[in-house]
């Protein structure tokens, strides 16, 4: 707690999910002019939603089938509760701008895989887990 500050202090923040949405929609705007910039939250996002953010949702009856659909590989599961996060938060008419949105980001050809760091076709699974929970969500 920062000294002087209220004891009953609330600071709002944007959830993960909202956070990737955002993420999304902000790299699919600038990366031409901003690489890596929005793509690395995104990633970074992605890789730690499973562990440590939900590790215990994808080993209860809630998550579980993520975490099988996802072949036990915590990682990729964690990307998938996500996108079935990220689902449930958005109403109907976000939900289909972000569907169009997800759908030209996510293709092979959109540069998203190979604007985050490390291993392309790594990012890439990551990346396409994500769009299953959004479009498979639990």
């Amino acid at each position: 707690m920062r000294p002087g500050s209220p004891p009953d202090l609330v600071v709002r923040v944007a959830s993960l999910p909202a956070q990737a949405v955002l993420k999304l929609t902000a790299w699919e705007e600038r990366h031409l002019l901003h690489p890596r910039h929005d793509s690395f939250d995104l990633q970074l996002i992605l890789k730690s939603y499973g562990e440590p953010c939900n590790f215990d949702r994808l080993y209860t009856g809630e998550g579980a089938p993520i975490l099988e659909r996802a072949g036990y590989d915590v990682e990729l599961a964690g990307a998938m509760l996500l996108g079935s996060d990220v689902r449930r938060m958005l109403p109907p008419p976000a939900m289909g701008r972000f569907g169009d949105l997800l759908a030209a980001t996510t293709s092979d050809t959109s540069g998203l895989a190979d604007d985050m760091s490390g291993d392309r076709d790594a990012n890439a699974k990551l990346i396409e887990a994500f769009r299953q929970g959004v479009e498979q969500p639990i």
